[in-house]
């Protein structure tokens, strides 16, 4: 397997060139035993590697948050942003690991890919203020209307769900008019409201957004990739 270094953080990892990432590790054709071996051995210098990147960031994690409870620091938009997103890839980077763990590559390539777009959007919105509180928004929007939908469904689906009814009351479709009604005034002209980073409409597509930010190699390097990969 083979470390990807973005931004000097080696955290993500790919299937190296040759190796079909839709067969098991060790069940590969048409390979001698010794290839087998210089694979296996591969595999797992990487997969140590990764392991002790992904504790370093928990490390990380757990600092930021305890000097912000220590301190009880009052907590912008952007940087509420900046930390769920870097929680994100951690929660996504431990799925991967389990995968890895046990040698199923079966939907590694989803996973790297989100927590690629991930590491993007955590860039953008760490520059951007405006941007932290459009995605904020958006993504506020979408978790109220998902929970209201789950909510319509019959008593016994909601129970398995473990979502009160009351909770999702009438409180609910207030605050989504709210929240709707703010993520509209962000645009500028009122419209392209579908992309919550194309407020000026001059940003139509995530390739531009890239490129305004200078993440455009990332973008096709890793992101272009592993879509082309999930999408075959």
């Amino acid at each position: 397997m083979t470390i990807i270094e973005v931004r000097n953080n080696p955290v993500l990892v790919i299937p190296p060139k040759g190796m079909n990432s839709s067969q098991e590790l060790d069940t590969e054709p048409s390979i001698t035993p010794s290839q087998t071996l210089e694979k296996d051995q591969y595999f797992r210098k990487q997969l140590k590697l990764l392991k002790k990147e992904h504790r370093k960031s928990i490390e990380q994690y757990d600092v930021i948050t305890s000097i912000i409870k220590r301190n009880k620091s009052v907590v912008s938009i952007q940087q509420h942003v900046a930390i769920r997103l870097y929680n994100e890839i951690i929660e996504f980077s431990t799925s991967l690991l389990k995968l890895l763990e046990q040698h199923r590559v079966t939907g590694v390539e989803t996973l790297l890919r989100v927590m690629v777009e991930r590491y993007l959007f955590l860039e953008v919105v760490s520059a951007d203020t405006h941007l932290a509180k459009s995605f904020h928004l958006k993504s506020g929007i979408i978790k109220i209307k998902t929970r209201m939908i789950k909510c319509r469904l019959p008593k016994e689906d909601s129970q398995f769900l473990d979502i009160s009814q009351i909770e999702m009351g009438r409180g609910s479709q207030k605050r989504l008019e709210r929240l709707e009604k703010e993520y509209l005034s962000a645009f500028i002209d009122g419209k392209h409201q579908d992309k919550w980073y194309n407020l000026n409409g001059k940003i139509p597509s995530m390739e531009k957004l890239m490129k305004k930010y200078k993440l455009d190699k990332e973008f096709s390097d890793y992101y272009i990739v592993l879509s082309q990969e999930v999408h075959s």
